[in-house]
C-alpha cells in the first residue's frame, strides 16, 4: 500500500497547476538486459536475456539550470540459472537451463540535473528505488514465489555526466 500512495505522489506531481509552466511529461520504453549476479552454486553460472521496461518522464525545472527528474518504470524480465554438463558429441562442457527467474519490479528514479552554463554540460545525480513485485523461480517441475526471501525495498545511487 505504501508503495503505491509512493507511485501515485509521482504520477500526480506534474499534473498540479502551479507547476505545469514548469514541467515536462515523456515516456519511456525500451530493452532492458537483466542478469543476476554474486553467488552462485559452484560450476553454474547465471544467464540474462532482453526484457522489456517502460515508464514515464516527468522534469520538473525548479530554476533555469536546475531540474528534479521523477522517472517511474516498470520491469518485466527474466534470468536464468545455468549448469554444466559434458557434451558426448563435442567432449566439451555446455551449460544447459536448471532454473528461470522471472520478475516485475518498479523502479522510481529521483534525479537532480545540472547543466552548465554555456548549456553543453550535464550532470545528474540522485537515487533509484527499487520495489519488487514478483520473484518466481521455475524448473519446469514446479513453480516458488521468492518474494518473501528478497529485500522488499532496493536503493541505488546514480551519478552521471553528459555532453551535448
Amino acid at each position: 500500500m505504501k508503495y503505491s500512495l509512493l507511485l501515485l505522489f509521482c504520477l500526480i506531481i506534474p499534473f498540479s497547476d502551479e507547476l505545469k509552466a514548469q514541467s515536462y511529461i515523456g515516456i519511456q520504453a525500451g530493452l532492458n538486459s537483466a542478469k543476476f549476479s554474486g553467488d552462485s552454486p559452484r560450476k553454474f553460472k547465471y544467464a540474462g536475456k532482453m526484457n522489456l521496461i517502460f515508464g514515464v518522464g516527468f522534469d520538473l525545472q525548479l530554476k533555469e539550470d536546475i531540474s528534479l527528474s521523477f522517472l517511474p518504470a516498470y520491469l518485466n524480465g527474466s534470468s536464468r540459472l545455468l549448469y554444466p554438463k559434458v557434451s558426448e558429441e563435442e567432449e566439451k562442457e555446455v551449460y544447459e537451463d536448471s532454473i528461470k527467474f522471472n520478475f516485475q519490479t518498479v523502479a522510481i528514479p529521483i534525479l537532480m540535473k545540472l547543466i552548465s552554463d554555456n548549456k553543453r554540460w550535464q550532470f545528474t545525480g540522485g537515487f533509484e528505488f527499487l520495489l519488487p513485485t514478483k520473484l518466481i523461480a521455475d524448473n519446469s517441475a514446479e513453480k516458488i514465489d521468492l518474494m518473501d526471501d528478497i529485500n522488499k525495498l532496493n536503493l541505488s545511487m546514480l551519478f552521471g555526466i553528459g555532453y551535448i
